[in-house]
């Protein structure tokens, strides 16, 4: 029976020290500051926020073949996803890349759309970038104290921004500040 409950006791630790590592535990905050400006090379994507990855992963994917890398994921999410229907939801997902690499892809006729986000005052939470798995919890995290933030600064509504930034490990979650 000792032996049972010493590896449970162990399994549940590890549980603990993954969850940890996740950053479930993470006390969220929000902060405010310029972000921008991003060249993004993107595709329209309508449909399930939670059905974005393939389209980001063959963006990426295929700037990569034509020798074009990025560390950084960018979406843009337009919809509420609590009031329009997850087959409406709009958004625009892809890579951010530098202003270089933008001529490429016009010059090489790579079949991307290519947009600046300019600067922009944000709301913004951090969360560590540790797998797929770090997003969705990322995710439930921030939106809700976001929400919140918004609501009690009485900030208008904006698109939510998700930059993934796999060189620093971080998702920073961004609603442009509206007055």
């Amino acid at each position: 029976m000792k032996k049972v409950l010493t590896i449970l006791l162990i399994i549940a630790l590890l549980i603990l020290g993954f969850l940890a590592y996740m950053g479930v535990f993470n006390n969220i905050t929000v902060s405010e500051r310029e972000v921008g400006p991003y060249i993004f090379a993107y595709e329209d994507f309508v449909g399930d926020y939670a059905t974005t990855g393939p389209v980001f992963d063959e963006i990426y994917d295929g700037l990569l073949e034509n020798g074009i890398e990025s560390t950084k994921g960018l979406g843009i999410y337009y919809d509420d996803p609590q009031v329009v229907l997850k087959d409406n939801l709009k958004s625009r997902v892809g890579s951010v890349v530098s202003e270089e690499q933008a001529e490429q892809i016009d010059g090489r006729g790579l079949e991307y759309k290519v947009m600046t986000v300019d600067k922009f005052e944000a709301m913004i939470v951090e969360f560590p970038l540790r797998n797929m798995l770090s997003m969705m919890v990322g995710v439930m995290k921030a939106y809700p104290v976001l929400s919140e933030y918004m609501e009690e600064k009485g900030y208008g509504e904006a698109p939510g921004y998700e930059l993934y930034d796999h060189g620093e490990g971080k998702i920073l979650y961004m609603f442009p500040i509206i007055k």
